[in-house]
């Protein structure tokens, strides 16, 4: 049952009748001071040099976490072949990183370690496969990375079956990891964020979102006496989606389409919604 439910999870990320590309983006930029994204991110305005004084045409926005808090976005969506993570920031102290999952918690990790504040200090950035891939490499330094009080670029690419890093438009030196081009991440993790970094802009271009069918493929319009209409309850965030048809490769050969139906839950102040797993049953 264990191995069956891991299929027809994959299933349902890249399986769903219709499903459709969106660019992913949080720009601190568009959003009021004071505005709050995910867990613990908080919109700040300020000089480019906190050292500085500066004009208000001159001041900049960015996400940066309470002072006895740490900030992380937790992106959901189907990711899968091509696609690409991209994070404008300036960091101080601590660990960092940007972590694709698979469904079954399997990982390729992008990680900076900084140390010794905005006046300098080292870093040692890793690339890692946890439980998917091989190859990668941890090393001190970071080629290319503008001193304080600049911003800096993180490119997390993907392209079939390859993952690589670049910083401001260069190669990081860290070697890439390979992986079968076919897998399916379900999340993004951007994990870290203190309240002394500042992280202007997060965009993960290659998204996969879902648009549902009933289960003989057609796209469902809300009614109320269409028993596979998904339902939105404004209230508590959570949609309904009760039929999704499934086509599963079984482990010993063959296809069947199975029915399913599942919950999926809306994330605070946006129109996006990650899988309730638990909710999974088959029709």
């Amino acid at each position: 049952m264990k191995l069956l439910r891991g299929i027809v999870t994959t299933a349902l990320l890249v399986g769903m009748h219709n499903v459709y590309s969106a660019d992913y983006s949080l720009d601190a930029s568009t959003m009021a001071v004071g505005a709050t994204a995910e867990e613990n991110l908080v919109v700040k305005e300020g000089c480019i040099n906190l050292e500085e004084k500066c004009d208000v045409a001159q001041k900049a926005k960015w996400f940066s976490a309470p002072l006895t808090k740490v900030g992380s976005l937790d992106i959901g969506g189907s990711l899968q072949g091509d696609f690409e993570i991209n994070l404008t920031i300036n960091i101080n102290n601590g660990s960092k990183g940007i972590v694709l999952l698979t469904p079954d918690n399997k990982s390729i990790e992008y990680n900076i370690s900084w140390y010794g504040g905005s006046g300098g200090g080292f870093s040692t950035p890793s690339l890692l496969p946890k439980g998917i891939g091989e190859g990668g490499s941890s090393r001190y330094g970071i080629n290319g990375w503008n001193s304080m009080p600049s911003f800096n670029n993180i490119s997390f690419t993907v392209r079939q079956g390859v993952a690589k890093v670049y910083i401001n438009g260069g190669e990081s030196l860290l070697d890439p990891i390979t992986f079968d081009k076919n897998t399916v991440f379900s999340r993004v993790l951007i994990k870290g964020i203190s309240s002394s970094d500042r992280l202007s802009e997060v965009k993960v271009r290659g998204l996969q979102s879902a648009s549902f069918c009933s289960g003989g493929g057609s796209t469902t319009t809300p009614t109320t006496t269409d028993s596979c209409a998904a339902n939105y309850n404004a209230g508590t965030g959570k949609l309904t989606i009760p039929c999704v048809a499934v086509p599963v490769s079984l482990p010993f050969g063959g296809t069947q389409t199975l029915n399913y139906s599942v919950d999926m839950q809306q994330r605070t102040n946006t129109f996006a919604f990650d899988l309730d797993l638990n909710s999974l049953k088959q029709r």
